[in-house]
């Protein structure tokens, strides 16, 4: 190319070129169209559509998408009286969303560019420079009782400047919400004590920067994130105990996030001296799991739990008939249930002794009087409560059975679904047995079986 010749763009360089100045001026002349009519627009309360206003990247200008705008207008709107002040400080895309919205007139847009002051006395001039020097300052000293607050440039001065202005016009009981990066947690939660939320901001174009929203409050759609102090005091513990080295680290990270999510580090919980090395022995002796329900019930009573538990048997004895305060009882053993130390009590085969304990092992079969009175005793007291059947039976019949007889009695014999089950024919025993031997006693498959 000659030194003379004219620079030349290429023709789809060129085309795009003419694409965006022909969008720019068809958004130009909406923009002028609005303001030509904003008058007739505010007087009619017609919605504004937020396409507008063009970004400007030099004033770090990026809309948030329709669901974004509508989320944080309904936060307003759910959270405020009609007659309370609202304040959007550097976030004009909230601003019009709630008053399409809602159209309250104690709303107020503090805004640098200049193209909303369409919106009239709704509009302040504001420049977070200069935090408190904006018109109207003194009248809107702390009567705003909900903020919304987007700082224009993710830096340390531009959010401590904007949360300045929002001390001054924040009411006693403001609420406030803060949209600005993830790296502003800290400097979010000193000054006004906001914390992160569940709620994620979103931009029509999309930031590359981690975005997040700020709350001092909570409603039924917003909510605190504090998770995360439970799960590093439980990560601190697992790993004391096997890499003591780690301990400071592990308790500043604790500390760390604890007081991002106001958790408070339990004072009470106090860890054992693990090893440095698997090949030594813990100082303090680890003590086994408390035994579970079954484990206490089912273990074989020794001869001194036998005499010991006749001793105290005859010490809780209560009554003209000899009852006994089972729950008394099993205070003396804790690893037993109440009900394995009755059975204990009554039945040999829980105890290393061929003889049991109690006077009245063996029952005759329950009268036809009897299992009148028990069918009306369980109509009283339920299908449940058959530690009341039990000592109710014991009242009226001077015999003392546990709780279980009864259960197994109303339940294989007395109730109506047992008496119109089919009646077990020799069939059912043989295919009983081989069911047994292929797949062993389990009762759920054999009723599903039979």
């Amino acid at each position: 190319m000659d030194s003379e010749e004219t620079p030349a763009l290429s023709a789809d360089t060129l085309a795009i070129l003419q694409s965006f100045l022909s969008e720019k001026q068809e958004q130009d002349e909406r923009f002028a169209k609005l303001q030509e009519n904003a008058d007739e627009v505010f007087k009619n309360n017609q919605k504004i559509d937020m396409s507008v206003f063009q970004e400007d990247w030099q004033l770090s200008q990026f809309w948030y998408d329709d669901k974004t705008a509508e989320f944080l207008a309904d936060r307003v709107y759910e959270n405020t009286e009609s007659n309370d002040h609202v304040a959007f400080i550097s976030s004009p895309t909230a601003f019009v969303a709630f008053r399409n919205k809602y159209d309250r007139e104690n709303a107020f847009v503090f805004e640098f560019d200049e193209r909303f002051d369409i919106f009239k006395h709704q509009f302040v001039h504001y420049d977070f420079n200069k935090p408190l020097e904006f018109a109207r300052a003194q009248s809107f000293e702390h009567k705003f009782k909900f903020i919304i607050a987007d700082p224009p440039f993710l830096n340390k001065d531009c959010l401590s400047q904007t949360l300045e202005t929002v001390k001054f016009l924040a009411a006693p009981d403001a609420k406030i919400m803060i949209d600005t990066g993830a790296v502003m947690k800290d400097l979010a939660r000193e000054l006004i004590g906001a914390r992160i939320t569940n709620f994620n901001p979103a931009h029509k174009g999309g930031l590359s920067n981690e975005f997040r929203c700020y709350s001092t409050f909570e409603d039924d759609q917003l909510t605190v994130c504090r998770c995360v102090g439970s799960t590093a005091r439980r990560l601190l513990s697992v790993t004391r105990a096997y890499s003591s080295n780690k301990q400071n680290s592990l308790e500043s990270l604790f500390k760390e996030l604890s007081e991002e999510l106001d958790v408070p580090k339990p004072t009470n919980h106090v860890l054992p001296d693990f090893p440095t090395s698997f090949d030594q022995q813990p100082k303090t002796p680890i003590q086994p799991p408390p035994a579970t329900t079954s484990q206490r019930k089912a273990a074989m009573w020794t001869q001194e739990e036998v005499d010991r538990l006749k001793e105290v048997v005859d010490q809780n004895r209560r009554g003209a008939i000899e009852s006994v305060d089972w729950q008394a009882v099993m205070l003396h053993f804790p690893h037993r249930t109440l009900n394995a130390c009755r059975s204990a009590f009554y039945n040999k085969r829980y105890t290393k002794s061929n003889v049991s304990l109690g006077k009245r092992t063996q029952h005759s079969c329950l009268s036809k009087q009897q299992k009148l009175k028990l069918i009306e005793i369980i109509g009283k007291l339920g299908e449940h409560n058959w530690a009341g059947v039990s000592d109710e039976m014991t009242r009226l019949f001077h015999v003392e059975r546990v709780p279980g007889y009864y259960a197994q009695l109303w339940r294989c014999h007395l109730c109506p679904k047992a008496q119109n089950a089919p009646i077990w024919t020799a069939d059912d025993t043989r295919r009983l047995k081989q069911l047994v031997q292929t797949h062993g006693k389990d009762p759920i498959f054999m009723a599903y079986k039979l």
